[in-house]
């Protein structure tokens, strides 16, 4: 709904303009693209409720919107990584504005200045809620695990709820 609210408004000239004058520093916490075997609807549908057909037609939906924004806008890159984040407003916010995508885990490690901890660390314990497949797709464990590798430190990942 968001996306189609922004296409409405990018073809309003006064706010076409404004969208295009500020500068969007979007944080995304998955670096899913928009469509395909890692795009939102695969990775993301089955944890909303979606079933197998739902998923197929969302998938299917999502890569004729991106051919569709690709025809008039040329920045559009469903593939970019972080696109499929929130459903696809990346790739939305992207296509669209003039917006930036920044990885949430790394823009968290370096304000918390976490390397400085984990470089004198014996062992590194980070965590989530339930891991599985989306975890490596750019969530803060993995950043965290791939800080610690930096360094040499076994790291123990552990799943917080059942």
């Amino acid at each position: 709904m968001i996306c189609l609210c922004l296409l409405y408004f990018y073809h309003n000239r006064s706010l076409k303009k404004f969208f295009l004058l500020i500068a969007l520093i979007l944080i995304v916490a998955v670096t899913n693209p928009l469509f395909g075997e890692q795009g939102w609807s695969v990775i993301f549908g089955p944890q909303k409720g979606a079933t197998e057909q739902m998923i197929k037609d969302m998938d299917h939906w999502l890569a004729d919107y991106a051919k569709i924004a690709k025809e008039s806008f040329t920045k559009a890159d469903a593939d970019k990584p972080g696109t499929g984040a929130a459903g696809g407003l990346g790739f939305a916010f992207l296509t669209f504005t003039n917006a930036t995508l920044k990885s949430g885990v790394d823009l968290i490690l370096h304000e918390t200045k976490l390397e400085e901890e984990i470089k004198d660390a014996d062992i590194v314990i980070t965590g989530e809620g339930c891991l599985d497949a989306q975890t490596a797709m750019g969530k803060a464990p993995i950043g965290v695990a791939k800080l610690a590798k930096k360094y040499g430190l076994f790291v123990n990942l552990n799943q917080i709820y059942n």
